[in-house]
């Protein structure tokens, strides 16, 4: 059960990660004539990951690395959206700020419950003596 909790926040982690890279790549061709915005609806591919149906295979030991072989699938914004330039530029500077923002913050939640998790396996692993 915690290699599968760890094997998630990993991909939450990954999910993130693409995202800050996205959203930086799209702040950075703001004044770019015809570029459109890239986004990754990761938090969506990986709830469809954690609900999707497991195969039977059984982990035996916790050597085992469970590998679910998700890739995140980028998207681009279509060109015909509220805020499209005349130049065909359709970053919304102020859009993607606050996406920054809220990444930065969902990211920083994941890294806080990987380190309460790694605390909790220490405290058991001490069998409760600090």
């Amino acid at each position: 059960m915690l290699g599968s909790n760890f094997s998630i926040m990993e991909k939450a982690l990954e999910g993130a990660t693409l995202k800050h890279k996205l959203i930086s790549h799209n702040i950075a061709n703001v004044n770019t004539p015809g570029f459109k915005s890239y986004y990754v609806p990761f938090q969506e591919q990986l709830r469809q990951m954690i609900n999707q149906p497991k195969l039977g295979l059984k982990i035996t030991s916790p050597k085992h690395i469970h590998n679910s072989g998700m890739k995140y699938i980028v998207k681009q914004t279509p060109g015909d959206t509220i805020g499209a330039r005349v130049d065909g530029n359709n970053v919304d500077i102020d859009h993607e700020n606050a996406e920054m923002a809220k990444n930065a913050i969902y990211y920083n939640l994941v890294i806080n419950q990987i380190n309460k998790q790694i605390a909790i396996m220490k405290y058991v692993d001490s069998e409760g003596r600090r």
